[in-house]
């Protein structure tokens, strides 16, 4: 999208630094870097036809707070891309969050690497075990930090999305499906929703097919 001008913004000026790094070396120039908190941007003068936020405003103590500056800076007609963690699918994250606090274990990589270990030496029918099964962030230290480390997560099932978009005047435009056959099944079981747009409908297809529900939606929405 070349005749795009994108403002990307990042409380982290390391990863600041590294996006200005690649930018330089791909020859990417219509991208503006700032650094700044996702709360104190409300003081932008700019509007813009397309926000993404993915894996910011779940980390928040009010995410609600987070998505209300973002809903102020969409122009007219704006989309936003958001992505915000499961209930459902992180059910194993809930768990393994749980038995790191009970050992009382940090961030640092010592403890991140003592957890790993722990996990590693448990029986195969242990449930932690099934964290060999979520990916490569088990197995490096920057990737386990995100995955099973962050101070605070907050997460959702279609219904809290519902009230969340509704209270801050958005509509739901449907998520992006990456599980295998979990369309087709979803319209075979909800014929009454072919946009696949109603988030009370993907409730009861949660319900029923739990099995189905990935660790991170990925939805688009605009404003009402």
């Amino acid at each position: 999208f070349r005749d795009l001008d994108v403002l990307a913004v990042d409380l982290s000026r390391a990863s600041l630094a590294y996006g200005i790094r690649k930018a330089r070396e791909l020859g990417v120039e219509r991208v503006e870097f700032r650094q700044a908190d996702i709360l104190n941007l409300a003081g932008l003068a700019e509007r813009f036809e397309v926000i993404a936020s993915q894996g910011v405003l779940h980390h928040l103590g009010d995410p609600e707070a987070g998505l209300r500056v973002l809903v102020g800076l969409l122009a007219p007609g704006g989309l936003m891309r958001l992505g915000l963690y499961s209930e459902r699918g992180r059910e194993i994250v809930v768990a393994a969050r749980a038995a790191i606090a009970e050992a009382g274990l940090g961030a640092g990589a010592d403890d991140m690497r003592r957890f790993r270990f722990e996990v590693l030496c448990r029986p195969e029918a242990h449930p932690l075990r099934d964290l060999l099964l979520t990916g490569n962030d088990f197995f490096c230290l920057s990737g386990l930090r995100d995955f099973l480390f962050y101070v605070r997560e907050q997460r959702f099932r279609p219904r809290d999305l519902k009230a969340l978009l509704e209270r801050q005047g958005l509509r739901f435009l449907g998520f992006e499906i990456g599980h295998a056959g979990k369309r087709a099944l979803y319209l075979k079981q909800q014929p009454q929703d072919p946009e696949m747009r109603d988030l009370d409908a993907w409730e009861r297809f949660e319900q029923a097919h739990p099995d189905m529900v990935e660790g991170l939606y990925r939805f688009w929405c605009c404003k009402a």
